[in-house]
């Protein structure tokens, strides 16, 4: 056997298997790297483009790959799984990365996100807006009472149309209760219970401000 020959079932190989588990590997490339093996093992040469192509595909599923991929599975601990989580939450409710929001959301404590594709998942502009509002200490604490700003999302954040609610007065129930799914400053979530409303709502923290003190 060939030393082209061998990479070629190697790499083919390791493309079966990640996909097997679960791992990204699209259909285009296992099919082009077969047929790449089906040449050679009739014994024609690859031609320099289709070299070229296979070696960029080898980086990411060739001996070296599965050495950086294990260091990597062995390090992911539960910080990266937290951030992930968290990330993924926010993506749910846009069209970005399907595949991988549907993985970390559906197994959160075994699926682990590929070191290729962290950083566009988890380090873009975006997903560092999200987790760094997380790091943000919260403006109001259970118990608070705050009231609403004229310019609120409250129907956005409940998902119904609501009522002129402008300066009406709440208090706190419960703070950060729900994963964050904006990327705009003061995007946390609060239970709140507005007086004279007997049920709770969820509002974004910049949908409140202290609430006035009448002397």
């Amino acid at each position: 056997m060939s030393d082209i020959e061998f990479r070629l079932k190697y790499v083919s190989g390791e493309l079966k298997k990640n996909k097997s588990v679960g791992e990204y590997s699209d259909h285009w490339t296992i099919s082009f790297t077969d047929s790449l093996l089906d040449q050679v093992s009739r014994g024609r040469d690859l031609s320099a483009s289709q070299l070229y192509y296979f070696e960029s595909i080898e980086a990411d599923y060739g001996h070296k790959a599965k050495e950086d991929r294990k260091m990597w599975e062995e390090n992911y601990n539960e910080v990266k799984r937290d951030i992930v989580f968290k990330v993924a939450s926010y993506y749910k409710t846009t069209t970005y990365f399907p595949y991988l929001v549907n993985k970390v959301l559906s197994n959160p404590d075994t699926f682990i996100v590929p070191e290729k594709r962290w950083s566009k998942f988890c380090e873009n502009k975006w997903a560092k807006k999200v987790l760094a509002q997380y790091e943000q200490e919260d403006l109001f604490k259970k118990g608070d009472v705050a009231q609403i700003r004229s310019k609120n999302r409250i129907g956005k954040a409940n998902g119904v149309r609501t009522v002129n609610l402008r300066d009406k007065s709440c208090v706190i129930l419960e703070a950060n209760c729900k994963p964050i799914t904006e990327s705009f400053k003061g995007s946390k979530v609060y239970k709140i219970l507005i007086f004279g409303i007997p049920k709770p709502v969820f509002a974004f923290e910049s949908d409140l401000k202290r609430a006035r003190i009448k002397k």
